[in-house]
């Protein structure tokens, strides 16, 4: 959600290249560097990377020891996963110009874009020591620690290029979405209200708040928000997802599916889409639809930023195989790589028998912000009781759902499902037989 531009000027470079006009035309058009870098640009923010990876070879041909260039390609190679050549970009850049603090702001959103965020933190505050002033890299910078949970860090960070800029529209965003992150709902709204209102025309801004509204449980007010998004940009996956969400917690689990297929449409390498859309097919009784999406979410390729979304979707998986297919307890969990301390893979340790459920819920207490504690705890029973039931423990399995539902979190998923299996445990009750063993004769 970083907000910066990428380096556009040549600094007075004149270097122009004349292109040979039609014979019938008698004018000759002459662009130079500076126009081939300003399309590419463009080109970059409009997500057009091929594009504009061809306007930013043509500029470097033209300027091919210009550090701003460089920079510009090495960004659009990196979109494009060239990340050898856009190191070497950078690299060259650098050597060419170590003390323009703008190559060190974008090759922090080049590290972060892969991952790295304690690299791009780095760069960032080389940008900032260079210039103090620097707005757009105090906001990326607390991009950086927000996506570590390290949202103090993100915070003073947002605060000082608000105190910068007033203006700044994306760090009001940005700060509004870590306060909301940390529990903090009411100073979020504050933020989010100002950055809607500085921010009219983003769908991004209008999809955060309804977030926000969603997890307040201010179903109408999110509802509006997601449609204000979708207006703005029809084709945004998100706003489809709010609202299939807002009617997965009202319980319109066809109308749930029907919206997350559609932002599924509109952006279909987003594996949480189809982790959302299993968890609803399962609700469904559609185990084989469910599976399909469980899959597609687990081995899609991962956004490097939020590798917890493979741990989500191999645990569904592996629920799910387990009860229709009676597979061990370790199905679909075997290719993971170690997540180290990463939130949820104390819950994968648990269901391959590694971890007790004391254990994973005191590990869910142990997690740093309030709300992801209560999160994590509700996260924790679920799947306790998913593991009880799976045993036919029907009984210890309700317990737990219970439990889940007593966090009030009905924003989460795992409420939704646990209030789900306990109603589909209460239903089985009053459908069974009488035990004849009791009845009188």
């Amino acid at each position: 959600m970083g907000c910066g531009l990428l380096w556009v000027s040549l600094g007075g470079c004149a270097t122009t290249k004349v292109i040979a006009a039609e014979p019938a035309s008698p004018v000759t058009i002459v662009a130079t560097a500076n126009d081939f870098l300003q399309a590419g640009v463009q080109k970059y923010y409009r997500s057009e990377y091929g594009q504009a990876l061809a306007d930013l070879e043509i500029a470097a041909k033209m300027a091919p020891d210009n550090p701003s260039v460089l920079s510009a390609r090495a960004m659009a190679k990196s979109a494009l996963k060239d990340y050898q050549g856009a190191y070497a970009d950078f690299q060259q850049a650098l050597k060419l110009s170590p003390d323009l603090p703008r190559i060190y702001y974008s090759r922090g959103l080049a590290l972060r874009q892969v991952g790295d965020f304690y690299g791009s933190l780095q760069d960032f505050d080389r940008a900032i020591a260079l210039k103090p002033d620097f707005i757009d890299a105090y906001n990326s910078r607390g991009v950086s620690y927000a996506m570590l949970n390290e949202y103090p860090d993100a915070l003073r960070d947002y605060t000082l290029a608000i105190e910068l800029n007033p203006r700044f529209g994306n760090a009001f965003l940005n700060r509004g979405y870590a306060l909301r992150r940390m529990g903090n709902y009411a100073e979020a709204l504050l933020d989010l209200n100002i950055a809607v209102g500085l921010l009219k025309t983003s769908p991004v801004a209008f999809a955060i708040r309804g977030n926000l509204f969603r997890n307040m449980k201010e179903y109408d007010r999110a509802r509006a928000d997601f449609l204000s998004a979708q207006r703005l940009q029809p084709e945004m996956g998100d706003a489809y997802i709010g609202l299939g969400r807002i009617a997965l917690h009202e319980g319109k689990l066809e109308q749930a599916c029907a919206e997350i297929s559609r932002g599924i449409e509109r952006d279909p390498q987003y594996p949480p889409y189809y982790l959302i859309r299993g968890m609803i097919h399962e609700g469904m009784n559609d185990d084989l639809k469910a599976a399909m999406d469980y899959q597609k979410a687990a081995e899609m390729e991962q956004n490097p930023r939020s590798p917890e979304n493979e741990l989500y979707a191999r645990l569904y998986w592996n629920l799910l195989s387990r009860r229709t297919a009676k597979a061990g307890p370790d199905v679909h969990l075997t290719e993971l790589r170690d997540f180290g301390d990463l939130w949820p893979d104390p819950i994968v340790a648990f269901i391959t028998g590694k971890r007790s459920e004391g254990a994973i819920l005191a590990d869910a207490k142990r997690r740093r912000w309030p709300q992801e504690k209560r999160e994590g705890e509700c996260e924790a029973l679920y799947f306790i009781g998913m593991s009880h039931l799976l045993a036919g423990r029907t009984e210890v399995a309700a317990s737990y759902f219970e439990r889940c539902l007593a966090t009030g979190l009905e924003t989460l998923c795992e409420y939704s499902f646990a209030k789900f299996r306990l109603e589909s445990l209460r239903a089985s009750r009053t459908k069974a037989p009488p035990d004849q063993s009791r009845v009188k004769t």
